[in-house]
């Protein structure tokens, strides 16, 4: 529920999900392309993360995600780096990589260091105070996706139950 506002019933939340011209996520809002998509993009929320791979401890609730990870342990290493023994079947995970070499990306106000460009424009709009998520229960907000969602499930973790239950098969 939104700040303010009563939690739905039970049949009002499987009435909305039931329905074919309803593909908005009842707990960010988000609009979702195909009906099918809203039971994938609610593990967002519950945390749920059913794919699991069995040679290292990473899990996923994207199956396409999964499918990608899978090449790190059965695909042909053809990503070589030239400054030590890296090599990687992932080009985007060399790019990564190179960074040790060549420098993390930084920071100008402080010492925030990443390998991820994402990662540094989220940290400069945490400094220029902006905060793009906003929790739809309470008066939470972060500049953080990772933030939010864990900040849902310890505070809301009740009615994020609820939607487990009545929106996941």
């Amino acid at each position: 529920t939104r700040k303010g506002e009563t939690p739905p019933k039970t049949s009002e939340i499987n009435r909305n999900t039931k329905s074919k011209a309803q593909k908005i996520c009842p707990v960010c809002g988000v609009k979702i392309g195909q009906k099918s998509w809203l039971s994938r993009h609610m593990h967002i929320h519950t945390g749920k993360k059913p794919h699991k791979c069995q040679h290292c401890d990473y899990r996923t609730y994207r199956a396409d995600h999964f499918k990608r990870h899978l090449t790190k342990h059965a695909g042909e290493k053809r990503f070589i780096c030239n400054q030590c023994e890296y090599k990687s079947t992932v080009k985007g995970d060399l790019v990564i990589h190179m960074r040790k070499h060549t420098g993390l990306l930084e920071c100008y106000e402080c010492n925030f260091k990443t390998a991820y460009r994402s990662s540094l424009i989220n940290h400069f709009k945490a400094h220029r105070g902006e905060q793009k998520y906003c929790c739809d229960y309470c008066d939470f907000k972060t500049h953080w996706r990772a933030s939010l969602i864990s900040h849902e499930k310890r505070k809301h973790t009740g009615y994020l139950y609820a939607l487990t239950v009545f929106f996941l098969p």
